[in-house]
C-alpha cells in the first residue's frame, strides 16, 4: 500500500506544499517515541528496556519501569513528545534486545539505525568517549556498530562506526592506538551541529554485511544530510543474535529520543524524509 502526506512548509510570505513517498516505511522493525511508556510503540522483538550492571552479564538485566537514577524518562522534553535523560556513566548499562528488533543476516546484510540527540557535548558529557549509541554481542571493536564522542579532542568530535570482526578488521591484533586514522572503521567528523545544544538527528546505514566478494558500506548522516561514507572490500560482522544488545545512553549525558531500526539501508532521499518527520504520527 502506498502511503502519501503533505507536508507544509511556512516561510514568510508563501506556503508551498511537496509529497513525501513513505513506502520505506514497511521497512521497520523497531521504534520507541518514549511517549508515555519506556517500551518500544512497535518491535519485532522484545520491545522492553533493560537495565544490567555491566556488558558482560545481560542475563541478570532486569526491565526499567520507571525513572532510574542514571536515567530519567521527561515528559514533553523530546524532540516529539517525551524522550530519556542520561546521566549516565559506562556501568550500569541500558539496552534493547537486539533479537528481531534487528534484522540480522549471516550473508547480504543491510540496515538503518535513527535516533535524536539533544547534547552540548563540551560542557554537558563526562570526561572519556560517550557511546550514545551501539550494538554488539562482543565489545566495542569487534562486530560492533555505533557512534560515540571523542574524548581527547576540544571541541569533541563525532563519529560513526563499523567494525567488522576483530579478527578481520585488525588480524595483527593492534593496539588502539598503534591504528592509523585511516585504518580505523569509523567515519570522523570534526564540525558537527551538536555543540549548538538543538536537537540533532543521527542515521546511519550499512550495506553488503556478510556479503562475501562485495563490497560493503556504512554512511552516516547528520540533520538529514549526508556526512561521509566508510567502505571495506569486506565487512564481516559476526554476532550470536540473542546475546546482541542494542545499547542506548552509555557515558552519555543528554536527551535521547526516537530510536528507530530498519531492514535496509535507507536512501538519502528517505534519510532526508525522516529527519523533517514525526514519525510516531507517520505509523
Amino acid at each position: 500500500m502506498r502511503f502519501l502526506i503533505i507536508l507544509l512548509l511556512l516561510v514568510v510570505g508563501c506556503q508551498p506544499t511537496y509529497t513525501v513517498d513513505k513506502d520505506w516505511l514497511g521497512s521497520l522493525t523497531f521504534y520507541a517515541s518514549f511517549d508515555g511508556t519506556l517500551e518500544a510503540d512497535y518491535a519485532k522483538g522484545d520491545p522492553a528496556l533493560y537495565t544490567a550492571a555491566n556488558w558482560e552479564s545481560p542475563e541478570l538485566a532486569t526491565k526499567v519501569y520507571a525513572n532510574h537514577p542514571d536515567v530519567n524518562h521527561v515528559t514533553k522534553a523530546g524532540k516529539y513528545g517525551d524522550a530519556l535523560r542520561f546521566d549516565s556513566n559506562w556501568n550500569p548499562i541500558f539496552f534493547f534486545e537486539a533479537a528481531d528488533n534487528v534484522s540480522y543476516k549471516e550473508e547480504n546484510w543491510s540496515g538503518t539505525f535513527s535516533f535524536w540527540l539533544k547534547v552540548k557535548p563540551d560542557e554537558e558529557l563526562r570526561e572519556g568517549y560517550s557511546d550514545p549509541f551501539i550494538i554488539t554481542d562482543k565489545n566495542w571493536d569487534d562486530a560492533s556498530i555505533y557512534v560515540d564522542f571523542t574524548e581527547e579532542d576540544v571541541p569533541r568530535h563525532f563519529r560513526f562506526a563499523l567494525f567488522s570482526d576483530k579478527a578481520v578488521w585488525n588480524p595483527e591484533h593492534k593496539a588502539w592506538d598503534e591504528v592509523l586514522p585511516g585504518d580505523r572503521p569509523m567515519i570522523h567528523v570534526e564540525e558537527h551541529p551538536f555543540a549548538t545544544g538543538k536537537w540533532t538527528h543521527v542515521a546511519l546505514t550499512f550495506e553488503n554485511v556478510n556479503a562475501r566478494g562485495a563490497e560493503g558500506v556504512m554512511t552516516g548522516y547528520l540533520d538529514g544530510k549526508k556526512i561521509g561514507t566508510y567502505s571495506r572490500d569486506q565487512l564481516l560482522i559476526t554476532w550470536e543474535v540473542g546475546k546482541t544488545l542494542m545499547g542506548v545512553g552509555r557515558h552519555y549525558a543528554g536527551l535521547f529520543d526516537e530510536l528507530a531500526v530498519f531492514d535496509r539501508a535507507l536512501t538519502e532521499e528517505e534519510i532526508a524524509q525522516l529527519y523533517k518527520m514525526d514519525l510516531g504520527k507517520a505509523l
